[in-house]
């Protein structure tokens, strides 16, 4: 550790990393992380900061030091958005003076983001209102930088994009399920059925807070019909479902649901029957993409 000490009192960061790095393998507890963490800060190396702080990522939201440390490393990294949602997380467990130093760190945020990283904000907010011309690879690959816009900024750029019949729906779900994280508004969304419904985004759960994903997946798991692989390959799929029919989940019932999604075919009526077919179809869209 003093070998340690001493790189980082010389700033020779990167002898020091190669040290901690190998230190840390070794040995894995909360205060050599946050040293390895603390030295990815000083050698301006902000992802990997966050990648080691994230494995230990209950103590430094327990530790307020570490935890604004933290919040302004995302900054750093572009991480915008994830910031945002974080204090939406965190904000209710908060005393008021928590509460106000991580609002002020909010409200100066536009500080941490550097010339290259404003550069593609604003390349980001162009990318999106021609969002459905990109393939759906190019899509994802957009819809991940969304992390450089605040909450705000997402749902005024996003908003009509929930209702293009252009952009495909697994896509157009992704972004529900981003602005699910950030706002409290009411949306209108196109479904993979073409329907058009009301969302109230602060209602609509997350895929694996759902009644219907924790029921079925469990089933799954205990099944003793499937070995470890096809379990895991029905999580998937299962997941995939859930979030092609994601408007869904707050609108039909946990048996109503698993009917659509599981029942054999000669059980379902007729509008079940196209519910089940087009499910059916955007998973195989889906399915087909990863593997080609």
């Amino acid at each position: 550790m003093r070998q340690v000490q001493q790189k980082i009192s010389n700033k020779e960061y990167e002898k020091a990393l190669q040290l901690l790095e190998n230190l840390y393998l070794k040995k894995q507890n909360k205060e050599l992380n946050y040293l390895l963490f603390h030295t990815y800060v000083r050698a301006g190396e902000y992802n990997n900061a966050i990648q080691v702080a994230d494995e230990f990522i209950d103590e430094y939201v327990a530790n307020d030091s570490w935890l604004f440390e933290y919040v302004k490393v995302l900054l750093h990294a572009g991480k915008i958005l994830q910031v945002f949602i974080l204090f939406k997380k965190l904000n209710k467990y908060f005393n008021q003076d928590e509460k106000n130093e991580f609002e002020q760190i909010l409200k100066h945020y536009p500080s941490y983001l550097n010339k290259q990283q404003q550069r593609l904000k604003k390349e980001l907010i162009r990318k999106l209102k021609y969002l459905p011309a990109f393939d759906l690879e190019k899509q994802r690959k957009i819809i991940a930088q969304c992390n450089l816009l605040n909450p705000q900024e997402l749902y005024l750029n996003t908003k009509g994009l929930l209702l293009n019949n252009d952009l495909s729906n697994f896509t157009r779900m992704s972004l529900l399920d981003m602005l699910r994280k950030t706002s409290d508004q009411l949306v209108q969304v196109r479904t993979f059925l073409g329907e058009i419904i009301d969302v109230k985004l602060n209602e609509l759960p997350s895929i694996e807070e759902a009644e219907v994903f924790r029921k079925l997946s469990k089933e799954i798991l205990n099944s003793k019909k499937y070995n470890e692989n096809l379990k895991l390959k029905y999580l998937s799929e299962l997941k995939l479902q859930l979030m092609i029919i994601y408007p869904y989940l707050n609108q039909f019932t946990f048996e109503e649901l698993k009917k659509l999604l599981v029942a054999p075919i000669s059980q379902l009526n007729s509008n079940e029957v196209v519910f089940r077919k087009k499910l059916t179809q955007e998973l195989n869209k889906i399915l087909n993409f990863k593997i080609n």
